[in-house]
């Protein structure tokens, strides 16, 4: 959208999006402590799994890696032999 287009608050945030981007860093300092106010606002409300979850589905992501490494493995394996015999 052009900037001609823009009315009101869209206006006022887009014009201050362009200065909070071209402004040097000490004037974008309060925008960086309002931001991570924020973050910990949301962090707050997440869900966190509990650790009984968080182990069993790291144990899982451990055991299915292990497995899809040894089929590529023994894929590989039987595919170089293959590919040995006929050459």
């Amino acid at each position: 959208m052009l900037y001609a287009e823009l009315r009101g608050a869209s206006r006022a945030r887009y014009v201050h999006t362009v200065m909070s981007l071209s402004a040097p860093m000490a004037f974008r300092l309060p925008s960086l402590v309002n931001f991570l106010r924020e973050v910990r606002q949301e962090l707050k409300g997440v869900q966190w799994p509990s650790r009984e979850a968080t182990v069993r589905f790291t144990v899982l992501v451990i055991v299915v890696s292990a497995v899809v490494g040894l089929v590529t493995g023994a894929f590989d394996f039987l595919l170089t032999l293959a590919v040995e015999r006929l050459l």
